[in-house]
């Protein structure tokens, strides 16, 4: 039986031993070649070859920094030119506003002003 051109992301990822996500980061990534029938989505099966023969030489393609960054400093100073340059300067700040919205300040103060005063019972 002939082994076909292309693989589906499923088959993709059994073949390499991983999940479909996996797969799909190393096609975002170019560690894998793409290739679009249409809408669909599959894998050149050359490549996972090559893939697997590049990551059992060693990791011949793997680069790793000598002097890997904290995650943001580099963001946080764009002008420097080593990661010593800044060290120090914390990271910016994600995930959400640090202060509310104007309309949750205003939510917030219908909420608090309808249930400040509560009913007395006779």
């Amino acid at each position: 039986m002939t082994q076909p051109l292309a693989l589906t992301l499923t088959a993709a990822a059994q073949a390499l031993s991983v999940s479909p996500r996996t797969v799909r980061r190393l096609l975002d990534a170019g560690a894998l070649q793409r290739v679009q029938i249409g809408r669909a989505v599959r894998v050149s099966t050359a490549s996972v070859h090559a893939y697997v023969a590049q990551q059992s030489a060693g990791g011949a393609g793997v680069s790793v920094p000598e002097n890997p960054t904290p995650r943001g400093i580099l963001r946080a100073c764009p002008s420097a030119t080593t990661p010593t340059d800044c060290i120090g300067i914390p990271a910016p700040r994600s995930g959400g506003r640090a202060s509310p919205t104007p309309e949750a300040s205003a939510l917030a103060d219908l909420l608090a002003r309808r249930t400040s005063t509560k009913p007395l019972r006779s």
